[in-house]
């Protein structure tokens, strides 16, 4: 596979979305994973400004960072997201908002997000940066956001009571 530049197909970025709002995206997918794999609920850690979501299922694919409605999660109202759309508006945010990630599965590793010009365009789009994963028996998806503030992280944990 080689390093591949995806383009997510965003220039306009949710202006009512603040850090919190893409960190949770990033927690319910990680749950919705959770429910669709039947495996545990996710894990998540923060220390030192650093947060940290694991979840045991099935591994995120370069395929993911695109629009994709998911059939099974369509129709059942035990599933947060549906459309597709919460990765790459996540990934978009924490970009703007300079806030470094990393996605690890047994199918990727994610360490760069980046302004690109749009192939066959004039204008630029962000990129997600997609290398040869680290290590292909991994199990699950981790996903690590570094920089974020107490208040964030609260705020986060007022969607997720639990």
């Amino acid at each position: 596979m080689g390093t591949r530049y995806l383009d997510l197909n965003t220039n306009s970025i949710l202006k009512d979305w603040d850090v919190g709002k893409a960190i949770r995206e990033l927690l319910a997918n990680a749950i919705d994973e959770s429910t669709e794999s039947k495996t545990p609920l996710p894990i998540l850690n923060f220390e030192d400004r650093v947060l940290t979501i694991s979840d045991r299922g099935s591994g995120l694919k370069p395929e993911h960072f695109s629009h994709n409605i998911n059939q099974n999660k369509q129709n059942n109202i035990n599933y947060i997201g549906k459309y597709g759309f919460g990765l790459k508006d996540c990934l978009a945010v924490l970009h703007r908002e300079d806030r470094s990630i990393t996605i690890e599965s047994k199918y990727l590793y994610v360490e760069e997000i980046l302004l690109k010009k749009k192939q066959g365009f004039d204008n630029k789009t962000l990129h997600v940066v997609v290398e040869e994963p680290r290590n292909k028996e991994y199990i699950g998806t981790t996903i690590i956001v570094r920089e974020i503030r107490t208040k964030e992280f609260k705020m986060l944990k007022r969607y997720f009571p639990q």
